[in-house]
């Protein structure tokens, strides 16, 4: 068959698919000028800019064609099309999303996700659902090696500058929510915690007296708490209710006592 009756050939076959396809949409078709079938079968293309010949049987497959056009134009029209792919780096921010985001290792392999890398970069190889996972296993490797070099440097030994340690402590977190409720009755907190270091420090032979007058002498101790830790707090408030008469008998005793909690401070705490 000669190539002019392959040619007609084609236009015939072309006129008809035509209406079962919707064309070549690819930009990349810009570059090249459809030649011809030739007698193999094979239906070429010529590169407008370097006039090499190759070929395309598929209208809906044009990766070679945006290799060569990459490499063809790279000098002349570098921001044309994408520059190289580093298949590596790409790798490493499948794994990075993973983490980030908490999702599954079969991210890697969601079809429209690899259509769309594949649109963005046609080198793109799509990686497994395996290969996902040991990359991100790597990357947990090298985060637990940062970590012995922590003290030295903290913000360059972590990795992705200490992004994903953004994780609190669970008695950290619980210690603020009863910090914020303890603000309700702050006032009270403070008298307690004024008259414990009062009798603690001042007056400790006046508040022995006072404890003696009680009618059930306890063994017990009034505790000062740290201002930082809830669970000191509510040791110091349980105690010193204890001796809640105690506290009332000094405050009659000893004008200098003046942080004595009132009865309906008492009733709060």
């Amino acid at each position: 068959m000669s190539v002019t009756e392959g040619t007609d050939e084609f236009e015939q076959t072309n006129s008809s698919a035509s209406k079962r396809s919707r064309g070549r949409t690819s930009r990349v078709w810009n570059d090249f000028e459809i030649l011809p079938v030739y007698e193999d079968g094979h239906r070429k293309v010529k590169c407008r800019k370097c006039t090499n010949i190759l070929t395309a049987d598929k209208e809906n497959e044009t990766s070679n064609l945006h290799r060569h056009a990459r490499r063809c134009h790279q000098e002349n029209d570098s921001g044309r099309y994408p520059p190289p792919l580093d298949q590596d780096m790409y790798r490493e921010k499948i794994a990075m999303a993973i983490i980030k985001h908490n999702y599954s290792f079969s991210f890697a392999k969601h079809e429209i996700n690899r259509e769309i890398h594949i649109l963005l970069n046609p080198d793109v190889k799509p990686i497994s659902k395996n290969t996902a996972k040991s990359n991100v296993l790597k990357i947990n490797k090298r985060k637990k090696k940062s970590q012995m070099c922590f003290r030295v440097n903290p913000e360059s030994s972590l990795p992705c500058s200490g992004e994903f340690f953004r994780v609190r402590c669970g008695a950290h977190i619980l210690n603020l929510i009863v910090q914020e409720g303890l603000k309700i009755i702050e006032q009270v907190v403070h008298n307690i915690r004024e008259s414990v270091k009062y009798v603690r420090g001042n007056d400790k032979l006046r508040f022995a007296k006072c404890l003696q007058k009680l009618p059930n002498l306890t063994s017990k101790k009034v505790r000062q708490d740290v201002p930082t830790r809830w669970n000191l707090t509510y040791l110091m408030i349980e105690t010193a209710l204890t001796f809640w008469d105690a506290f009332h008998n000094l405050s009659i005793v000893d004008r200098s006592f003046r942080t004595c909690p009132s009865d309906d401070e008492w009733d709060k705490a």
